[in-house]
């Protein structure tokens, strides 16, 4: 029987003592996911990391029936279906070496905005806190910016509230399967998130809110930003886990700076004093530290559905892994002429992705 890609990738995901960054070397180490997987466990045996004792067990019909199963679950709730080789697959998440190899999301909105911010925090935000996330997220407005945080309460509940409120679009990574809305608090906040932001998770149905499903929650948000802010944290909690995952995925960290005194700074103080996170105090040291411009609201709105072609997403993904390029080193990474280059250039300019710099070079943006 012929299957969906998806149903392939979600059956590695369900299998017992394979990991992401395993599953990934694995697939990738055949021409596709599903010569890999009707390849056979004895044949990853060459793959480095696999070894007899991880694959013993693997359940290649029992995972391929369930994975068929959640699929057809998701279509029929209409909800999306992001596979690791998908256009639509987040590429910021792409890049980091534990990516999901599959994502169900329920809303409308791009998961590869030109600019995207992560928003973290303590669960029992302070007024400080509470006060700094409405004039932060308001700020943002003329910046094209999404924001991502992680439903739960207190930092988090706040930053979607004051993006929704703001019209800014967001997106919420749960430790759940979509169908499980955890806080229960939160369940309207996530019917409004559904309709206006996006609701992303790489968690089957009926997968209850566990505490090692959140440290792999983190991992999503920290991957899909550009830039991870730190509001309010104690010495150790969820907040410190993502910006320590932030910090190692290369992306710019960003603390919150409170008084000495305050247990609620100390998580944000230590980032700062070890040097993992710089100081923001409003969106304009954001800003800064980017080197991020003002857009036009027009175009705000004109850029939160941006849709890449093949071409378009190549050439983006070589300024992912390099930043700034020249035209000539463009051309030959992606083994084009250089005219060729020059009109996808262009295409990239006009959606709000990328901008020529003097000498023929081109950044992203």
């Amino acid at each position: 029987m012929n299957h969906p890609k998806s149903v392939y990738y979600l059956a590695f995901r369900l299998m017992d003592g394979i990991g992401p960054i395993l599953a990934r070397k694995i697939i990738e180490s055949f021409p596709t996911v599903e010569d890999a997987f009707e390849a056979g466990p004895k044949s990853w045996l060459g793959v480095e990391g696999v070894s007899n004792k991880r694959v013993k067990d693997v359940d290649l019909k029992g995972v391929l029936n369930r994975a068929q199963s959640e699929i057809e679950a998701a279509e029929k709730n209409g909800w999306k279906i992001f596979t690791l080789e998908d256009k639509g697959f987040p590429r910021r998440l792409r890049q980091i070496p534990d990516a999901p190899l599959l994502l169900f999301g329920k809303g409308e909105l791009s998961l590869n905005p030109s600019r995207a911010v992560g928003v973290v925090g303590t669960r029992k935000a302070s007024q400080y806190g509470k006060h700094f996330i409405d004039d932060f997220i308001k700020d943002l407005g003329n910046l094209n910016v999404q924001v991502i945080s992680g439903l739960a309460l207190g930092i988090d509940t706040l930053a979607h509230r004051a993006s929704l409120k703001n019209k800014i679009p967001t997106v919420a990574v749960m430790g759940t399967g979509l169908d499980k809305i955890y806080p229960s608090s939160n369940r309207e906040l996530a019917i409004e998130m559904g309709k206006k932001g996006m609701l992303l998770t790489e968690f089957p149905r009926f997968t209850k809110p566990d505490r090692e499903n959140f440290p792999q929650r983190n991992r999503i948000v920290a991957g899909m930003c550009d830039a991870l802010v730190v509001v309010e944290s104690a010495e150790k909690g969820g907040a410190l886990i993502t910006a320590d995952m932030a910090f190692a995925y290369n992306r710019d960290v960003l603390a919150v700076p409170g008084r000495v005194t305050d247990p609620l700074s100390q998580g944000c103080l230590k980032l700062i004093r070890s040097q993992k996170a710089g100081v923001v105090c409003s969106a304009e040291d954001l800003k800064y530290q980017l080197g991020w411009n003002e857009v036009e609201k027009t175009s705000v709105q004109k850029s939160l559905f941006v849709e890449l072609n093949g071409e378009e997403e190549e050439i983006m993904e070589l300024f992912e892994r390099g930043g700034t390029l020249a035209m000539d080193e463009i051309a030959v990474q992606a083994g084009k002429k250089v005219s060729n280059c020059l009109a996808i250039l262009m295409n990239l300019e006009l959606k709000g992705l990328i901008r020529t710099l003097p000498g023929n070079q081109f950044e992203p943006i």
